[in-house]
Parts: C-alpha cells; structure tokens; sequence
C-alpha cells in the first residue's frame, strides 16, 4: 500500500480537496421548494409528494 514520504500540509490537502467542496455545493443547489404542497423537489423534476409539475397536475398521488 502506498504512503507518502512527507506529510501534507494543510494548503495542499485544501487544494486536493476543493472539488468535494464544489460537489456538496451543487447538489445542495439542485433542490427547490414544490408551489404546490411546499415540499422539497429536485430542480425539473415532478414532486414526489403531490405530483405536480409547473402548476400541472402530471400524476394523482395516492
């Protein structure tokens, strides 16, 4: 298994780490909030809750 020879400063485990930062700010982003019944929805997506889709019913939920 590989180890590294020296340890890694705090800078560069920022720098190698920026991207997960990026990831959990965009996925956080691609919720919304459902007109309809206030439940949070992916962004584009039909609610799971109502089944609403820009203020159109797509499907009857049970």
């Amino acid at each position: 298994m590989a180890v590294p020879k020296k340890k890694s400063s705090v800078s560069r485990r920022k720098i190698r780490n920026v991207h997960l930062k990026e990831q959990m700010k965009n996925s956080i982003q691609n919720y919304s909030i459902c007109k309809n019944c206030n439940y949070i929805k992916k962004k584009h997506h039909i609610c799971s809750n109502c089944g609403y889709y820009n203020d159109s019913l797509i499907y009857k939920s049970i």
